[in-house]
């Protein structure tokens, strides 16, 4: 009985099994926590992630970068011509973008221009009743241009077109010379008379504006242009655009062709 007594003490005062060296040949099995336990503890309100973030990163990309296809500008523009006289236009334009360089125009807007033909320094004959010695003819009216501008890159473009110009009102002057001849009797030292026939040349002035204006009703030019273009405000561009405007036909008033410069100033919205 003494001997079992101290057995029972000694094994009592013994540390737990669980806290003895494990042997070297001996595994050691884990238990696997339960996947819904885990769940449970899981801190409510996670955001939850895509399984794709690539593609979520370039859908946002490409909706950032997105430009509107439309646009709407307003322009003043001033020429000058072979008549020395400044020409003034303003115009309204609405532009759709077809890709990053190139934008289709169409616009409306009211012009005034002039243009000036001289007789390109012939002489006149004796047998020339009246003959052409200068044309001034001012035009206004409504204009309609078509056109495309391409995008050199962000700064600077070209842009090309033809437009359609429907007159108004026209003015100007002709001025004709015409040649008169008169006999006058003359004494020469001798005491002899006789008749020499003397030239003289007269200038009239036709004002043009009373005739009908149907002879200029439609004009058609091409347009050429550079620009460059500078943002200031959020959706606001500032564009400057030097231009050279050719006749497509000449008048058929004396045939005068109004072939102008200029520059324009305008804001794209």
């Amino acid at each position: 009985i003494k001997e079992k007594q101290a057995k029972t003490r000694l094994i009592s005062s013994m540390p737990p099994a669980q806290d003895e060296p494990t042997p070297e040949n001996t595994i050691v099995a884990q238990a696997k926590p339960n996947e819904e336990q885990i769940d449970a503890n899981r801190t409510p309100g996670r955001k939850k992630t895509n399984p794709y973030p690539a593609y979520q990163e370039t859908e946002s990309v490409k909706k950032t970068k997105k430009e509107p296809k439309w646009m709407v500008g307003l322009g003043m523009a001033t020429d000058f011509s072979n008549s020395k006289k400044l020409g003034l236009a303003v115009e309204a334009v609405v532009g759709y973008t077809l890709n990053p360089k190139i934008t289709i125009m169409l616009g409306a807007g009211y012009r005034e221009t002039s243009a000036f033909k001289d007789n390109d320094g012939q002489n006149l004959n004796a047998t020339d009743e009246k003959q052409l010695e200068s044309a001034t003819v001012r035009l206004s009216g409504v204009e309609i241009p078509l056109g495309l501008r391409y995008n050199v890159n962000q700064r600077l473009y070209a842009k090309v077109g033809v437009s359609a110009f429907a007159t108004i009102k026209q003015r100007g002057e002709l001025t004709y010379v015409s040649t008169v001849s008169h006999t006058q009797s003359v004494v020469d030292p001798n005491g002899e008379v006789y008749d020499k026939t003397f030239t003289s040349e007269e200038r009239s002035v036709v004002d043009i504006e009373d005739q009908p204006q149907d002879k200029e009703k439609y004009k058609s030019f091409i347009n050429i242009s550079f620009g460059y273009k500078y943002p200031f405000l959020k959706n606001r561009t500032i564009t400057l655009e030097p231009f050279f405007k050719l006749p497509m036909q000449s008048s058929k008033i004396e045939n005068v062709k109004f072939s102008t410069a200029g520059i324009r100033l305008g804001i794209d919205f």
